[in-house]
């Protein structure tokens, strides 16, 4: 049986982009680009067990552990899973106290995914180059409306 207790500094980064079509030809040209990163402060607490077994040179382990995951941001700790059995078997070498094992085994991970939380926009972006990016896409849109609005007249 054992204890987890961790900090640790996960982060999100997510890159989107808006596309308008150009009026007659269909081709999607970029108007604005967003790129944002937001860093976190986690403390993750749980435990875990692990079991094990070995009867006429055959062995198995069952690595169990459950953790909860505290970031400020979500509302409440996100919880993890961890379920790692392993089967096997040891053969004796020649050479005394040697042996060889091999096993198999597989993992299972279940994570809560319906964590809810919020992020202050100022702390994903750079709130100065923001407001020209907004400028910079709104005068874009309204040059590609010019352009729709002279091929409709067509």
């Amino acid at each position: 049986m054992y204890g987890i207790l961790a900090k640790s500094s996960p982060s999100t980064a997510i890159s989107a982009d808006l596309y308008l079509p150009n009026p007659g030809d269909g081709v999607w040209t970029k108007v604005m680009e967003l790129n944002t990163k937001a860093n976190f402060e986690a403390t993750s607490m749980g435990f875990g067990l692990t079991p094990t077994i070995g009867v006429g040179g055959g062995w198995m382990a069952l690595d169990m552990n459950v953790t909860w995951n505290d970031i400020a941001e979500l509302e409440k700790p996100a919880f993890a899973f961890i379920f790692g059995p392993r089967f096997g078997k040891s053969f004796k070498l020649k050479k005394p106290e040697s042996n060889v094992a091999f096993g198999v085994g597989g993992f299972r991970l279940k994570l809560n995914t319906g964590t809810t939380g919020s992020i202050d926009l100022k702390e994903l972006f750079d709130t100065d180059g923001l407001q020209t990016k907004v400028d910079n896409g709104l005068q874009t849109v309204a040059d590609k409306q010019v352009g729709v609005d002279t091929w409709w007249e067509i």
